[in-house]
C-alpha cells in the first residue's frame, strides 16, 4: 500500500494546520478521462486530472493564465490533451493551439478526423503549425482583441454586469503554445512575447 501526506495550510493559528492522509494512491490503476462530453461554460472548472486520492482536480482558467513546466517525459503533454479535452467542450470558447515540434504531436489528436475527411472542421479552432502560422495567428488575435472593447460593453449591459461573461457569440479566447524544439520555442516565444507586450 501507497499513502502520501499532505501539509494543506494553516487554519489561523500558528500551531494549527490541515493534514491530508491518503492511504492508497488513484495511480495504481488505470484513470481515464472523465467520459462527459458535454457543452458547458469556460466558468465551470476544467478538468485537469486525479488527485492521489482518486478526486478530479480541477483548474478555473477563466481569468487565469496556466503554464505547464516538467521534464522531458513527465506529462506535459498528455495534460495539455486532457485541458484542450475540456476546452473543446465549452460554447463559450474559442480554442488556439499552436504545435511548431515539427511532428504535431499535440496537435494530431485534435485534427486528424478533419484531416481524413471525418469531420467538417478541426475539433480546435484554429491549430497553427509552424512558426509562420503561429505569427499569423498570434497578429489575428490582436485584431479581434482590438475589436472587442465596444462589443464587451454591449455584453456587460446586455448581461447587467460588471464582468466580462464570455457567450457562444463573444467566446473567451485561449491560446495554447506547446513547443519542444530549443530554437522553435524561441521563435514561438519572441513572437508570443510581442503579443503579449501589445495586451
Amino acid at each position: 500500500t501507497t499513502g502520501k501526506v499532505e501539509i494543506l495550510g494553516t487554519t489561523g493559528g500558528r500551531l494549527s494546520f490541515h493534514v491530508k492522509v491518503t492511504t492508497s494512491s488513484a495511480f495504481e490503476r488505470p484513470n481515464d478521462y472523465p467520459d462527459r462530453y458535454r457543452p458547458c461554460s469556460i466558468n465551470d472548472p476544467l478538468p485537469a486530472g486525479t488527485a492521489d486520492d482518486g478526486s478530479v482536480s480541477t483548474v478555473d482558467i477563466r481569468q487565469d493564465n496556466l503554464v505547464i513546466v516538467g521534464q522531458v517525459g513527465s506529462g506535459k503533454s498528455t495534460m495539455l490533451n486532457g485541458l484542450i479535452a475540456g476546452l473543446v467542450q465549452r460554447d463559450d470558447v474559442y480554442v488556439c493551439v499552436s504545435d511548431t515540434s515539427g511532428e504535431g504531436r499535440l496537435l494530431r489528436y485534435w485534427t486528424r478526423a478533419w484531416a481524413e475527411g471525418r469531420a467538417s472542421r478541426p475539433a480546435i479552432d484554429w491549430p497553427a503549425t509552424t512558426i509562420e502560422d503561429t505569427e499569423l495567428m498570434l497578429l489575428s488575435l490582436i485584431q479581434i482583441m482590438e475589436g472587442r472593447p465596444a462589443d464587451y460593453a454591449r455584453l456587460m449591459m446586455d448581461q447587467n454586469s460588471d464582468k466580462i461573461l464570455p457567450t457562444p457569440d463573444l467566446p473567451q479566447i485561449v491560446l495554447v503554445l506547446d513547443e519542444t524544439d530549443q530554437r522553435r520555442a524561441q521563435l514561438v516565444g519572441e513572437r508570443s512575447n510581442r503579443f503579449l507586450d501589445h495586451l
